[in-house]
């Protein structure tokens, strides 16, 4: 799952903002509940927040 989280955090830089988690779910091939959990999980971790219905990443150049 690491790898996932890569690419999740890869998308959410490179992708606009109103690109849904599902959409990002489908471009690396996992379910939209495995990508909530996964966005959950790096949530915890810092290195994701949410901004409104946005994730951002932490620490990134697009981010914080």
């Amino acid at each position: 799952m690491a790898d996932h989280e890569q690419e999740l955090i890869q998308l959410i830089e490179g992708s606009p903002p109103e690109l849904s988690l599902a959409e990002m779910a489908r471009e690396i091939g996992i379910t939209e509940d495995e990508a909530e959990q996964l966005a959950a999980r790096l949530e915890r971790a810092g290195r994701l927040r949410r901004d409104g219905e946005r994730l951002v990443v932490v620490g990134s150049a697009t981010g914080e």
